[in-house]
């Protein structure tokens, strides 16, 4: 997706710039939405192909329980973080990410974690810094592709 977005960026094709994204937008997010619905529904037998603890696939199907719901919402993140690079504004999104995982995840993990969650607490954080990541992506990323159409709305 970067590299098409770069490219009608180049070509001054903006119309194209909102028609592969959304494209990359539903495809990635069917995409993983039938993987978070298979890696949940089948989380415990999925570890036993890579371990033999009933305890350690315990704690990998609860995690897969709590963050599998942020696995379409890592898409969202992703797409607009390529667009951005796409548009020729890595620090953007190099910023973002930073902000989601060092200011978000990592303090929130922290603080869940010995507020008595524990493995919980830490996989909720995940969680929601995929949730907090895929507004300010989205918001980062429509902001730039609205200043790259001319203020036209991005999605129609």
């Amino acid at each position: 997706l970067t590299n098409i977005i770069g490219q009608c960026a180049g070509a001054k094709r903006s119309d194209r710039e909102k028609e592969y994204l959304i494209y990359a937008l539903k495809m990635g997010g069917i995409l993983l939405l039938l993987l978070s619905v298979g890696v949940v529904g089948f989380a415990r037998p999925l570890s036993g192909l890579f371990l033999r603890s009933e305890d350690v696939a315990g704690i990998v199907a609860g995690y897969f329980l709590i963050v599998g719901a942020g696995y379409v919402l890592n898409t969202v993140t992703n797409c607009f973080l390529g667009a951005l690079n796409g548009l020729g504004r890595p620090f953007k999104s190099m910023m973002l990410m930073v902000f989601y995982y060092i200011l978000v995840r990592m303090p929130l993990a922290w603080i869940l974690n010995h507020a008595g969650w524990g493995l919980d607490g830490i996989w909720t954080a995940v969680l929601i810094s995929h949730i907090v990541a895929s507004i300010a992506a989205f918001y980062a990323g429509y902001t730039e592709i609205r200043k790259e159409a001319g203020a036209s709305a991005i999605i129609d």
